[in-house]
Order: C-alpha cells, then sequence, then structure tokens
C-alpha cells in the first residue's frame, strides 16, 4: 500500500482529471480509487479539495467576466497581465457555468508568456484538439477533449512585454534652496506620472494585440473543425452575449 501522503495526493488527481468523477471515466478510475482510500488522509483531502479562493483569483474572474467575448456557446476572455497561473483555470471553470456556454478559453500574461486555459462541457468539440491545432505552431498546447492548455511565448507575436524602469535618480538642486527642492521635487513627480501613463498604454497596446491574435487563431481554428458552425449574427436580446 502506498503512504498517507502519496495515497491522498493520486486520489486528488483523479478526483481532478475526471471533475469529481463526472467526465472521461473509466472502470480503471474507480478500481484506482478504491485501493486507495483506506490509506488517503481525508480531512487533508478536504482542505484540498475546497480551498480558500485568494484576493487574486477573485479579481482575475473578476476581470474574466468583463472581457468576455462569446460567439455562438463559445466564451474567450483575455484577462491582461496576472500573477497566479491557476487563477486562469478557475476563471474558465467559472465561466463555463455561465448559461449557454459550452466551451471557454481563459488567457493572460504572465513573464513574457501567455497562459491560457480551455474547458468544454456538452458539446462535441475537442477543447484540446483545436488548442493544438491552434496553437501548436507558435507555443505548446495540450489536453483532454473538456480540459486542456497552452503556452505561448510572447517572443513568437513579434511583441516584448516591458517593464518599468525605476532605477533613474534626478538631481535635487542644491540642499540649502528650498524652492529648488521643491521645484525637483515637482519634476521628479512630473517625469514619474509621464513614464507611468507610457508604461500603462504599452501594456494596454500588448493586450489589445495578444487578445487580437489569440481570439483570431482560436475561432479560426473552431470554424475548420468538421460540422461545426459559429453564429455570424449578433443576438442584441441576450446581454450576456458580445459577438466579436
Amino acid at each position: 500500500m502506498p503512504s498517507t501522503e502519496i495515497a491522498t495526493g493520486l486520489l486528488f488527481g483523479i478526483w481532478v482529471d475526471t471533475k469529481e468523477f463526472s467526465r472521461e471515466i473509466a472502470v480503471d478510475d474507480f478500481e484506482a480509487a478504491a485501493y486507495l482510500m483506506p490509506s488517503v488522509d481525508m480531512p487533508v483531502l478536504e482542505r484540498v479539495e475546497s480551498p480558500r479562493m485568494s484576493t487574486e483569483t477573485v479579481e482575475t474572474i473578476g476581470r474574466a467576466i468583463r472581457n468576455r467575448t462569446i460567439n455562438d456557446s463559445v466564451l474567450t476572455s483575455c484577462v491582461g497581465h496576472f500573477r497566479d497561473r491557476d487563477a486562469i483555470a478557475q476563471a474558465s471553470d467559472h465561466l463555463l457555468n455561465m448559461d449557454g456556454i459550452t466551451t471557454t478559453l481563459v488567457y493572460g500574461i504572465k513573464d513574457g508568456t501567455i497562459y491560457a486555459s480551455g474547458r468544454a462541457r456538452s458539446t462535441t468539440l475537442d477543447v484540446g484538439e483545436t488548442l493544438r491545432d491552434a496553437f501548436d505552431q507558435i507555443g505548446d498546447a495540450g489536453g483532454h477533449a473538456d480540459m486542456a492548455g497552452a503556452q505561448i511565448p510572447l517572443g513568437v507575436l513579434g511583441v516584448i512585454e516591458e517593464t518599468t524602469d525605476n532605477g533613474d535618480s534626478t538631481d535635487s538642486g542644491d540642499g540649502d534652496q528650498s524652492d529648488d527642492r521643491t521645484e525637483g521635487s515637482n519634476t521628479t513627480d512630473n517625469v514619474e506620472n509621464e513614464r507611468t501613463s507610457k508604461s500603462d498604454s504599452k501594456r494596454d497596446q500588448l493586450v489589445d494585440i495578444v487578445r487580437k491574435v489569440i481570439d483570431e487563431r482560436f475561432f479560426e481554428t473552431i470554424r475548420n473543425r468538421p460540422y461545426w458552425e459559429l453564429m455570424d449574427d449578433t443576438d442584441t436580446s441576450n446581454p450576456n452575449h458580445v459577438y466579436w
């Protein structure tokens, strides 16, 4: 028998991979779970299964909802820059619960890489195969029919993520002249504000480029799938649907 730590980890892996034994289940999954159960630390498993949601995750899910684009039953959303990679997957899971949605792709930028998380439910679309077809040529993608992910270096899109350089120093003038110090301080503040504004503008431009490339490749790949059609007209009667 495996140790308690290993058994608990393995059972949690089966639980996640099958989404609580509700997708792509095989007899082997149940047999493995039954074998592991006597050695599992159930209190630890319960805490791992229902972790507290961080502020970062809540904010990422909120941005994913606000930035959503919906075409027929397919939803994509770019959350911009983010820190917690798990938040992308959780956002994709949450948006799949929206009425009329069968496929989601949530993505964002972290450390010079685009991370994307796809989910599917009640659809013939294989999201893992779709992500591979859409992004394997410019990055790395893979997964299952209803749960998949992709990683794409920003460099392949011809853009580079820029960071603000705060290392410059300014001369505040003679310490005995209070007016010079005040003027120097104001000048420094103006320079910093201008630098921040330019940095924010560049970040926004970068997000727009990423959104355009990822959405176009993803939707175009779906259109090329056999027996799959995306709606071309806009349903203005549903406020939750924003067609691109």
